[in-house]
């Protein structure tokens, strides 16, 4: 239980428990007085003036043990209409692959493709090629896909294929990026 003091040894306390509250209200009064004159600001501008937009994809991985290829899902509901003034896009990735069983250091081909998973179809003109191992493998443009990308909201994933089977294709973070004129 709570016992309270008599009012004369409260008083030095209480003198500097409200010197602290007006301390602090004069704070919130000042933050709120900056607060009014807030503006919100994107790279300084308007983001719809952006020449390119970057999205980045996550990564995917697969082993012909378990399936011919490996599909990740990036981003739901994705809709190329929501980027008015697009007129190219590309994806950058560096895909390697190897023989299973084999050290990180054999190189195998990969191929990487962006995939609309929920038509369940390959995106065209997509796909980067990787030949290179784990710790060489550069990341490597696509060609411009923009024509044949779909104008509809889908689900947006990456799918990766080692070449031959038996081999195990991975890739590290992918970016997709929209441009504009």
């Amino acid at each position: 239980m709570y016992n309270r003091c008599p009012l004369e040894i409260n008083v030095p306390l209480a003198d500097l428990l409200l010197k602290q509250a007006l301390i602090a209200i004069t704070i919130i009064r000042w933050n709120l007085r900056r607060l009014t004159h807030t503006q919100y600001v994107c790279n300084g501008n308007n983001a719809s003036s952006d020449k390119q937009i970057i999205i980045k994809l996550g990564w995917v991985a697969v082993s012909y043990s378990t399936q011919p290829y490996g599909t990740t899902l990036s981003i739901p509901k994705f809709n190329i209409n929501n980027y008015p003034g697009v007129d190219s896009m590309a994806i950058y990735a560096a895909p390697w692959g190897r023989k299973d069983g084999d050290s990180y250091d054999t190189p195998g081909p990969a191929k990487l493709e962006l995939y609309n998973i929920t038509d369940a179809t390959v995106i065209e003109n997509s796909a980067v090629l990787g030949t290179a191992t784990s710790s060489t493998a550069p990341y490597v443009p696509s060609n411009n896909f923009y024509t044949s990308f779909p104008r509809k909201e889908f689900d947006l994933g990456l799918r990766i294929t080692a070449v031959p089977p038996s081999n195990i294709a991975h890739t590290s973070d992918v970016i997709m990026i929209l441009y504009r004129k």
